[in-house]
Order: C-alpha cells, then sequence, then structure tokens
C-alpha cells in the first residue's frame, strides 16, 4: 500500500483487515468536524485554454466531487485529531489522455466537512480483488468493399477477450482493430471558466492487418492501480501543479513538472488507471481505403467485475 499526504497534517494510513484502511489525522490545533461522508467520488482534471484578452493562456483545474455518499455520520465536533476507514467501495478506473493531459479518475472517498477551514479528502484507489471479465456484444465484425473484405472474430477468454482478424482483397491499405474508451467527465470552459459535464474519448489501436495477411490479439482489461494507493488531501491542493504530479506518479502515470511550471506526460498519448465501469468501451474494425472514409464495424463491450 501507498499512502501520498499532500497536506501540512499528520498522517498515519494502516491496514485495517478484509481490504479496510485507516487513516488517522492530526489537525496539530482543535478543528470542529462537523460531518464525515463515506461514499465514490471523481477526480476531473486537466488544462483548459482561455482566450479572453484580459487573462489569456493555459490553465490547470482540477475537481474534486462525491458522487454517491454511502454512509454519513456526524463527526466528533471540535477535536484535534481524528481516524476514518475505508473499504473499497468502487474500483479505482479512468485514463488520461496526452492533449491537455485531460483525464478522470473513481475511487472510494472520505470527506471530513471541517468548520471555517478546507473540507479534508481521503482517496482510496485500489484495483478490485478479482479480475474483470470482458463481453462482446457481438461475436463478428465485418466491413467490405467492392474488392476487398476484413473479419474480425470476438470471442472471451480468461485474460480479456480475443480477437483474430483476416483481410482479403485489393485496394485497401490495411484493416485495423482499435479500441476506445469514453467516461463522464467534468471540464472548465469559457471566459469565465464554468464547469461542464463532457465526455473523455480515447482511441487505442490494438491491431493493424494488410491485405492477405491475419493476426490475433487479446485484449485485458486494466484493473486499477498495482497496490492500493491513499491520498490525502483538499481541493486546494489539488490545485498545486506539483502536488497533482505527485498524485499521477503515485497511480502510475509518469508525468514531471516543466522548468516554467506545467504538468507534462511521459506516459505515451494514453494511461489508463483502470477500465472499470464507468469507464465504456467499445472494439471497432476499420478497412483504411485511400481516398474514400474508413469502412466501419464497432461492438460494444462491457466489463464485469
Amino acid at each position: 500500500m501507498l499512502a501520498l499526504n499532500l497536506t501540512g497534517l499528520e498522517v498515519e494510513v494502516s491496514e485495517a483487515g478484509m481490504r479496510r484502511v485507516r487513516v488517522s489525522v492530526g489537525f496539530g490545533r482543535e478543528r470542529e468536524v462537523r460531518s464525515v461522508e463515506y461514499g465514490v467520488a471523481r477526480l476531473s482534471f486537466g488544462y483548459r485554454w482561455s482566450r479572453s484578452r484580459r487573462y489569456p493562456g493555459r490553465y490547470w483545474y482540477a475537481y474534486l466531487k462525491t458522487l454517491r455518499v454511502i454512509n454519513r455520520s456526524d463527526g466528533p465536533g471540535k477535536t484535534r485529531a481524528i481516524s476514518v476507514e475505508l473499504e473499497p467501495h468502487q474500483p479505482a478506473c479512468g485514463f488520461v489522455v496526452r492533449e491537455d493531459l485531460k483525464g478522470f479518475v473513481y475511487c472510494t472517498a472520505a470527506k471530513l466537512d471541517i468548520a471555517m477551514g478546507s473540507d479534508l479528502h481521503v482517496l482510496l484507489f485500489s484495483p478490485s480483488k478479482s479480475s474483470p471479465e470482458v463481453r462482446a456484444r457481438k461475436s463478428v465484425l465485418t466491413v467490405s468493399t467492392e474488392r476487398a473484405q476484413a473479419i474480425a472474430y470476438l470471442q472471451h477468454s480468461n485474460e480479456g477477450i480475443e480477437v483474430s482478424v483476416n483481410c482479403n482483397g485489393e485496394g485497401v491499405r490495411s484493416a485495423r482493430l482499435e479500441l476506445r474508451r469514453s467516461g463522464p467527465f467534468i471540464r472548465r470552459s469559457g471566459p469565465f471558466g464554468f464547469w461542464f459535464l463532457s465526455e473523455l474519448n480515447a482511441s487505442e489501436r490494438l491491431l493493424t492487418v494488410e491485405p492477405g495477411q491475419s493476426g490475433s490479439i487479446t485484449w485485458s482489461p486494466v484493473n486499477g492501480p498495482a497496490e492500493p494507493v491513499v491520498v490525502v488531501t483538499t481541493a486546494r491542493e489539488i490545485y498545486n501543479q506539483r502536488k497533482f504530479q505527485r498524485l499521477l506518479s503515485a497511480l502510475g502515470c509518469k508525468v514531471r513538472v516543466g522548468l516554467f511550471g506545467g504538468i507534462k506526460p511521459e506516459s505515451g498519448d494514453l494511461f489508463v488507471i483502470g477500465d472499470h465501469s464507468p469507464v465504456r468501451h467499445s472494439i471497432e474494425l476499420l478497412l483504411d481505403v485511400p481516398r474514400r472514409p474508413d469502412v466501419r464495424d464497432r461492438t460494444e463491450l462491457e466489463v464485469i467485475g
């Protein structure tokens, strides 16, 4: 288990058995904790471009919101320290794209409502206790032109889903198999930086087959981080780019902070934190035809577990 404290508070993290985690926080001075909420949270982040004449440029944002409250209890009132226990309600899932470093992640969370101060968030990014299964709605994908055809056969396997592709004919460059991910994402946009519920999409090329050839691949969903990651933060802390870089690094996403600020990705065009719901998936077979739009067929995938 990896623990990351982004605040200036004293924090101790320990295992509490049955995949539960105990987090003890020392405030140093007396603070009033009014309530504690346990549930599922979503963290959306990225850069936005402002074209306003007064404040042009690129700005970092991060937005943390509790989406589902599973349990709420009254706080202890005025205290110098508090302990909370979290059990995984949501496997860590989400992804990060290179463009403007946009991304989102869902996780188990506890929110401490502190009077006259910033609310404290304890985030638990954990893998599922078992490897997820993958089901495809269609078992065969077919794309064709007057002189060429490509067929993909999809079959469930213990590792995920097996796909074999055959491409025959002429007049096409290749047949491509792509995996598409999408998920709910909060973005900040406009001259006044309003929040909008949007969709973040990413495409991953799995296989390319030229005419007269065949190929196969097994796609396995990502089951969250390699080990549980506990993060203690406030909404203000995650707006700090250097501190957020530490959070991404703890989740396995390699990034660095540039000399003049700004988080720069080092994990390629796409980094996947986890493939569990609410991340959605589809597999698409495309026939690359010169000087014509690609011919496509697709099917939805369901990641279970």
